[in-house]
């Protein structure tokens, strides 16, 4: 019997890449409803059946805070997530099995909101060798959500004004061309060297994450253009493989 409206937001950072922030604001229209907010870390996803991951492990690194780490199967690498919740009332921690969650709750009259925020942060072993310090070191310092965003925003700006194709006169063809450039941004690995871009890019879980050839054809001229270093890098990582 309650009408509530509920706004989402999310970036995974470009100023600061190891950083995902999400906020959730929720207005009661109309009556006084109870929220209830669960959010996770679920550390049970596969690759179309296929489990990259050996060993992994729920736990909670400090009072406020839920984490995961996991081993590759193959490469051994160590991969560490560590998500803060914070909003609301009162808060519930649960760890079973390969999933942690955080469930928090706010009471709302006629008109009023509640903002939720969700941080999350991801460091592996090629980072440096202490992955999990990193990670609950990058939440804990992490600057307020509005600041973050505008540095986030702005750092778009940057990559947009040498990656950026105007088409005056097609708007179908203008949304197209940028759309497909960004998906080209967001996949191209920027401070590590010895990595490249997947088949599927960042958008499915096809081939496992394999590289192919397509990488070359389709996606390096456009970093020729507009990211010669990305470009370079992506060269690198194919040579640094060659017998």
């Amino acid at each position: 019997g309650n009408t509530v409206r509920i706004k989402f937001e999310r970036f995974a950072s470009l100023s600061q890449p190891h950083l995902m922030r999400q906020k959730i604001d929720i207005t009661a229209i109309d009556g006084s409803p109870e929220v209830i907010i669960e959010t996770v870390l679920d550390g049970a996803v596969t690759n179309q059946g296929v489990q990259h991951w050996g060993d992994t492990r729920i736990h909670q690194p400090q009072d406020h805070l839920i984490a995961w780490h996991g081993i590759t199967q193959q490469s051994k690498r160590h991969v560490h997530m560590v998500t803060r919740f914070v909003g609301g009332d009162n808060a519930c921690y649960t760890l079973h099995d390969n999933l942690a969650s955080i469930v928090r709750t706010a009471q709302l009259s006629p008109n009023k909101s509640v903002t939720f925020y969700k941080d999350t942060t991801l460091f592996t072993d090629r980072d440096a060798h202490n992955p999990l310090e990193l990670a609950i070191n990058e939440i804990e310092h992490a600057q307020d959500y509005e600041t973050h965003r505008a540095q986030h925003n702005a750092a778009w700006r940057n990559y947009w004004q040498t990656a950026d194709i105007q088409i005056k006169g097609d708007e179908v063809a203008q949304l197209g061309i940028r759309f497909t450039t960004y998906h080209v941004l967001i996949a191209t690995p920027h401070d590590w060297v010895d990595s490249s871009i997947g088949a599927k890019t960042l958008s499915g879980y096809g081939y496992a994450g394999h590289i192919f050839w397509d990488t070359e054809l389709f996606m390096l001229p456009v970093l020729t253009l507009t990211h010669p270093q990305h470009a370079k890098n992506l060269l690198m990582y194919r040579y640094k493989r060659l017998e």
